[in-house]
């Protein structure tokens, strides 16, 4: 298995991963890379790998649908707290022109708010589940690319 491959397994079943997840089980690595290869041939899927310092710090997936595309994002466990996570969901989204949601446990405080720091607002609550929502944007203007220099 590739270091990618292996660490997105990793990152996959990280204990806190996994209690914010829609799928709290482990996952084996068999069905892991069946997953990965699929998902690196979808056209509607971009998935991202973040470094700092030439370090997997994290990952970013958009799932494209029609009018709208789920964003999900995990952080190695010794990174997190620092930055790195809105760092990367705010570069991921920013690529982004059409509208984004996020689902969110109701106890992932820093996920929320890395959403809100991207954009995102907290739209709807089904049980310990909230929906956050991010406009279609204009990728174009000129206040994206500030932020991008």
């Amino acid at each position: 298995m590739s270091g990618d491959a292996q660490f997105l397994l990793e990152l996959r079943n990280d204990a806190r991963s996994r209690a914010y997840s829609r799928n709290s089980q482990l996952i084996e690595s068999s069905g892991h890379f069946e997953w990965l290869a699929a998902t690196l041939v979808d056209p509607r899927v971009r998935l991202m790998i973040a470094e700092s310092d030439g370090r997997r710090v994290g990952m970013i997936r958009v799932n494209h649908a029609a009018t709208s595309a789920e964003v999900s994002w995990a952080v190695s466990a010794d990174c997190r707290g620092r930055g790195f996570g809105t760092a990367m969901l705010r570069l991921a989204v920013d690529r982004e022109a059409t509208a984004l949601y996020a689902t969110i446990h109701d106890e992932n405080i820093a996920s929320q708010v890395m959403a809100a720091h991207a954009g995102f607002v907290r739209v709807t609550v089904d049980g310990i589940w909230t929906t956050w929502r991010r406009p279609p944007q204009d990728v174009g203007s000129d206040s994206v690319n500030e932020r991008r220099k």
